[in-house]
């Protein structure tokens, strides 16, 4: 993970357990956006994704973590 992807992550996971998720979901945008190669934040934003009842979105992050494993 890029150092500037890395600083956004570990601010929206920050966020997300202070309940900021509004906050999370945009600092963990500004990562992908910042790494976008990185599989890992894709599946991560596509778990929160799943567990928010935002079923079609997480699809598309997972999908894309599939397409970049190949």
């Amino acid at each position: 993970m890029k150092p500037e992807a890395e600083k956004y992550y570990k601010s929206s996971e920050e966020k997300f357990r202070a309940g900021d998720v509004e906050g999370g979901f945009a600092d963990l945008d500004q990562a992908i956006r910042s790494d976008p190669e990185d599989a890992t934040l894709y599946w991560e934003r596509g778990v929160l994704r799943y567990e928010g009842d935002e079923f079609h979105l997480a699809v598309a992050d997972f999908t894309k973590v599939i397409e970049l494993s190949n």
